[in-house]
């Protein structure tokens, strides 16, 4: 009775694995597949949910946004509309522009590269996302997936891919991270139209961090076709791009006064002069700034008893976020606070980290990544 009994279990568990892991959840990506290719056009809400407890960020972006297959001869294969309260992206294939609706504003980029057209927030982990991920996804035997029957309903599949050390890019291209952990995406599908309902992002490290869209479907109705052109704005005014600033070598850089984040000292740059000094401009939300603690700490180590200063000026964060990333990062070097970001204008910073050597007159002798090959051997000579 009881090798009887245990037959059963084991066949019971022999099912529900095939059930999990097997035929049924293929079935579904497979018919997740089909439902969306089958789409000409798709309308709903976008909401993006991201909330990281381990580096105390959260943050909230919901739109709307219309989308037509049909027009599939361009670079991202469909043409799109996108609206917030405050503003609109139209790309119609061949232009995109961006409408600033309080200042009635219109910003046109003609001949739009692939690079910008992905990097759209509303992309995330998007509709958009599963339908050119999913031939991927299924035809990956590495790519784990399973059904959740806890938590899957009457309505909905509850299915997870566990993707290792890749995730998701915008359109879907899979890409490799060097993080050691696991990714995991757990895709809510409508049983009715095997459209996803959500999709969360978590990760085996950092469990309590996840990224989360909600998408609620409308029934597709497509703009007017004259809504789709640039010549059609007239009433908008053309935005005017403010001229970016950028330092020549040996160029004298600009004067600053910034609280030391740390007791609310106020720092003159022209109290560096004498020495030579580093300055690394960062913000809190950006990997690379992790990254180059460690480099800029050995740096500061390593030259302090010749005289390198090492600076960092945070760009517009607030007060506390600075404070978690130096608690979190302990850089060993001294941090200010560019709240305006005027100082980081005036030096034309346009990407973060930057590091800007300067000399003990304070001319500018580098600018560029802090793990650039080329800053340590300035440095040996100018040391």
């Amino acid at each position: 009775m009881i090798l009887r009994l245990t037959y059963i279990l084991l066949c019971s568990l022999f099912m529900l694995s095939k059930t999990t892991f097997g035929q049924n959840v293929n079935e579904i990506l497979h018919k997740a597949a089909q439902a969306i290719n089958k789409q000409q056009q798709l309308s709903y809400d976008y909401q993006l949910d991201i909330n990281y407890i381990s580096e105390n960020y959260k943050s909230l972006y919901t739109g709307k946004i219309y989308v037509d297959f049909t027009e599939h001869q361009n670079p991202l294969g469909f043409r799109f509309q996108f609206a917030r309260a405050n503003s609109e992206i139209i790309y119609n294939g061949a232009e995109i522009f961006e409408i600033d609706l309080p200042k009635q504003e219109i910003e046109l980029h003609k001949q739009a590269k692939m690079q910008q057209l992905s990097s759209y927030t509303f992309f995330n982990i998007s509709p958009i996302t599963w339908k050119y991920a999913l031939p991927e996804i299924l035809n990956n035997d590495s790519i784990l997936k399973s059904l959740d029957l806890e938590k899957s309903t009457a309505s909905y599949y509850s299915v997870q891919i566990h993707m290792g050390q890749k995730v998701l890019g915008n359109l879907g291209n899979i890409q490799t991270i060097t993080a050691k952990r696991n990714i995991i995406y757990t895709i809510v599908i409508d049983k009715e139209s095997f459209l996803p309902k959500s999709i969360l992002s978590t990760n085996d490290v950092t469990k309590d961090d996840y990224t989360k869209t909600s998408f609620t479907y409308h029934i597709a109705k497509a703009p007017p076709e004259n809504s789709w052109y640039y010549s059609n704005y007239a009433n908008y005014k053309p935005k005017e791009d403010k001229p970016i600033k950028t330092l020549a070598l040996n160029e004298t850089v600009p004067y600053w006064e910034l609280p030391n984040v740390k007791n609310t000292e106020i720092i003159k740059s022209a109290n560096l002069l004498g020495k030579a000094t580093l300055l690394e401009f960062w913000i809190k939300n950006c990997g690379y700034c992790i990254a180059a603690v460690p480099k800029l700490n050995t740096l500061k180590q390593k030259y302090k008893s010749k005289g390198l200063q090492v600076v960092g000026i945070n760009a517009g964060d607030t007060v506390n976020d600075i404070q978690f990333f130096i608690d979190k990062n302990s850089p060993n070097y001294m941090s200010v606070w560019d709240k305006d970001n005027k100082v980081s204008e005036a030096y034309g910073i346009i990407g973060y980290p930057t590091v800007i050597l300067l000399n003990k007159q304070g001319k500018l002798i580098f600018q560029g990544s802090p793990q650039s090959e080329k800053l340590e051997k300035l440095l040996q000579q100018l040391l």
